[in-house]
C-alpha cells in the first residue's frame, strides 16, 4: 500500500518528505524537484524514521512503518533495531507501526540492523542529521520578500526550506529543494495566500538523511519552524497533513526511476 500523505505525518509528527529509489544511495547531489506519489511496496517493504525529539538531550524516537498489506503481519510479530552493540525492541502502536525511544548523537553515523521475526531484513550505516538551529525574522508579511539563515555543524544530504499559510481549511505553501551547503533562504513576497485574522504563518527548514537498503527505507529527519500566529499556536493534523503534501512533490529526480 502506498503511504498516505497524512500518515506519514503522523509518523513525523511535523513534517516529511519522502524519496522512492532502489538501491543503497546516499549521494549529496542536488534537488530537482518532481512530482512523484513517494515511497510504496513497490520500493521498500517497510520505512525506518529516526527522529529527534529532544535532541539536546539525546533523545530519539525510532518508528518502524511496514508498507505492505496488514494481512501480512501477525500481532505477535516482533521488529527491532539494532544500533552498534544494543537491540532496542520495538512496541506495536498498531498493527504495521512500531516505535521506541533511543539515545543517539546528532551528526554521527551508526551502524544499523532492523530485524523482523529474528530476520534480519536490512544491514546498514545511517547517519543521524546535524540539527539546524535557524533564525528567522521577528515579524513576516507574506506580501514582501523576507530571508532567514540557520547554522549546521556540517552538510546533511537533503534540505527543504519555505514558508506557509493556514486558516480553518485553507492552506497554502511555498517550499523548495536546496544545496545542502545552503545556509540561508528567501520567501519572495506574494507566494503564499493572506487568509485575513486568524491565519497562521510560518517559515520553516528542514534536513534530512534518506537511504533504500535492501527493501528497507532508512530516514533521519530533523527541521526548525518559527509561527507568525500567536505563542499557542499548535500545527493541527491537516496543516501538517497539508505541509506534507507540498514536501512529498519536492522530491529528487534520479529516485523517481
Amino acid at each position: 500500500m502506498k503511504l498516505t500523505y497524512l500518515f506519514v505525518i503522523i509518523l513525523l509528527g511535523l513534517s516529511l518528505f519522502i524519496f522512492s529509489c532502489g538501491g543503497d544511495d546516499d549521494d549529496n547531489d542536488v534537488f530537482d524537484p518532481t512530482d512523484i506519489e513517494g515511497i510504496g511496496d513497490d520500493v521498500a517493504d517497510w520505512l525506518v524514521t529516526i527522529n529527534s525529539n529532544d535532541w539536546t538531550k539525546g533523545n530519539y524516537m525510532i518508528m518502524a512503518n511496514y508498507l505492505g498489506s496488514a494481512s501480512d503481519l501477525s500481532a505477535s510479530d516482533t521488529v527491532s533495531l539494532k544500533v552498534n552493540d544494543e537491540t532496542y525492541p520495538l512496541l506495536m502502536m498498531t498493527l504495521g507501526l512500531y516505535h521506541a525511544q533511543v539515545t543517539m548523537t546528532a551528526g554521527t553515523s551508526y551502524d544499523v540492523q532492523f530485524i523482523h521475526n529474528g530476520t534480519v531484513k536490512a544491514e546498514t550505516t545511517v547517519k543521524t542529521v546535524y540539527h539546524v538551529t535557524a533564525d528567522f525574522p521577528e515579524t513576516w508579511n507574506p506580501a514582501q520578500s523576507t530571508s532567514f539563515f540557520w547554522n549546521l555543524s556540517g552538510d546533511n544530504q537533503y534540505q527543504v526550506a519555505g514558508g506557509n499559510s493556514s486558516h480553518e481549511d485553507d492552506f497554502d505553501e511555498y517550499s523548495r529543494s536546496i544545496s545542502p551547503s545552503a545556509r540561508s533562504f528567501s520567501v519572495p513576497g506574494g507566494q503564499v495566500d493572506l487568509y485575513g485574522p486568524g491565519t497562521y504563518y510560518i517559515l520553516f527548514v528542514d534536513e534530512m538523511n534518506f537511504k533504500v537498503v535492501s527493501r528497507v527505507a532508512f530516514l533521519c529527519w530533523q527541521g526548525d519552524y518559527q509561527n507568525y500566529g500567536g505563542s499557542s499556536f499548535r500545527r493541527s493534523l491537516e496543516e501538517q497533513h497539508q505541509h506534507g503534501k507540498q514536501l512529498y512533490n519536492l522530491l529528487l529526480e534520479r529516485y523517481a526511476r
